[in-house]
């Protein structure tokens, strides 16, 4: 009997430790387009840490938010570790959903972009998690159209030669530019924030007040984006990643647009039958600002989870792709995401020829607009996830655009709402 139950115990104590999670398996949960640079980088990862099994899963933009809530919800099931945008960042300080990196982090930091730790840290200096992909705005154009029309893309320095040019540019169903005020979700938010970034404003200050207007900033934007609108040089469609948005880009009829420069990598998805055809450079300032403003909806921040019992893998990981100078050539290659990592911002392969841009220096002309964002500040702030500045504001730029109310009505209305849903 003693040998049966000995059996029994044997048998049952090894069903257990094959239950048990591979203490060197990975789950790590990216969003969109940074699954193709990772993927690139994971051969020579694998070789570094033979003994990490990655499990990667690639989700879409709006897939990966809600199975995340679901898991810190329920406690259980979230992945070792999470990319998400780093302006739903602040709704995860102080929640405990994710690993605090300090340690970590420390050897580094002299060498992090300031936009590397967008969002990342709590009121105690608590360092969360690691940014990448901060975009610098960019203005992207049909070399062929501008050609045509006789416009010097040079020429294009200042939201005012935008409009100038665009005059010229748009007739016959052809544009100079994109908006989408029929789009469901406030899109706009994306021209607002580049723009007022390349004033050096921000929605909130590092305390957390509302500071989205100081100096006039918001108003100087929604007067430009005003200006833009009453000039009627753009081809309006539905929200950014819809069918509309991607036929537009297709259709050989639009001559620019600016969006962040992790785009660069989309476009070619998107219109592989206008390679050589489009160009980029810095997108177009407001007089007196910064030469490139940030994108704000474009960052990224990569993060451990609580729920992980594989910490010091997942850290692993973060440092290769983010820190290490092999996984970063490896992610920019192979998925055109944006390094925070000063010391390889001169690296030559930056400088390599993009065919689908005409043989431009596209990595150059990113890291060049980097440059100039480091030592910009940008904070989302205490509403709800910063998602809730962006509807306040995305909802009163689409009663702009839409000629319902005037630059300084959408001040005051945005004022408002933001000062209403503080906590």
């Amino acid at each position: 009997m003693k040998k049966i139950i000995a059996c029994i115990l044997f048998i049952s104590m090894c069903s257990i430790t094959l239950q048990a999670k591979n203490p060197n398996e990975l789950t790590v949960w990216l969003l969109g387009n940074s699954g193709p640079g990772v993927k690139n980088a994971l051969p020579d990862f694998n070789k570094k840490y033979p003994n990490i099994d990655v499990n990667l899963q690639v989700f879409g933009w709006n897939d990966l938010m809600p199975k995340l809530q679901a898991a810190l919800t329920a406690g259980s099931g979230a992945p070792d570790v999470v990319e998400i945008f780093t302006n739903t960042m602040p709704r995860f300080l102080g929640t405990g959903a994710f690993m605090p990196i300090n340690n970590q982090v420390e050897p580094f930091l002299n060498d992090i972009a300031s936009f590397g730790m967008l969002e990342t840290n709590d009121a105690a200096g608590n360092i969360y998690g690691l940014s990448w992909s901060a975009s610098p705005n960019l203005l992207f154009y049909r070399s062929d159209i501008l050609e045509a029309e006789g416009v010097d893309p040079a020429s294009l320095k200042t939201w005012d030669d935008l409009i100038k040019v665009g005059k010229k540019v748009t007739h016959n169903n052809q544009y100079m530019f994109l908006t989408a005020s029929q789009a469901t979700y406030p899109q706009y938010w994306n021209y607002f924030t580049g723009m007022l970034s390349q004033l050096g404003g921000s929605p909130f200050d590092i305390n957390g007040n509302i500071s989205i207007n100081n100096n006039d900033n918001a108003l100087k934007v929604l007067k430009t984006m005003d200006a833009i609108n009453k000039a009627k040089i753009s081809l309006d469609v539905d929200s950014w990643w819809t069918p509309a948005f991607g036929a537009a880009l297709k259709s050989g009829k639009l001559a620019s647009f600016v969006t962040g420069a992790f785009h660069v990598s989309i476009l070619k998805k998107t219109a592989p039958e206008a390679s050589g055809l489009w160009r980029i450079q810095l997108a177009p300032t407001i007089a007196g600002g910064h030469k490139s403003g940030l994108f704000a909806g474009g960052a990224r921040t990569v993060a451990i989870t609580s729920q992980s019992e594989n910490q010091d893998a997942a850290w692993n990981f973060i440092q290769y792709m983010m820190l290490d100078e092999n996984g970063i050539q490896a992610t920019w290659e192979g998925g055109a995401i944006i390094p925070s990592y000063n010391p390889i911002f001169g690296a030559k392969y930056f400088d390599d020829p993009d065919p689908y841009y005409g043989n431009q220096n596209v990595g150059r002309i990113i890291m060049n607009g980097l440059a100039t964002l480091d030592g910009q500040e940008w904070y989302s702030g205490p509403i709800p996830s910063g998602m809730m500045s962006n509807e306040i504001v995305g909802s009163q730029l689409r009663s702009l655009m839409t000629n319902k109310i005037t630059p300084e009505e959408g001040v005051d209305k945005i004022l408002e709402g933001m000062g209403n849903n503080m906590p």
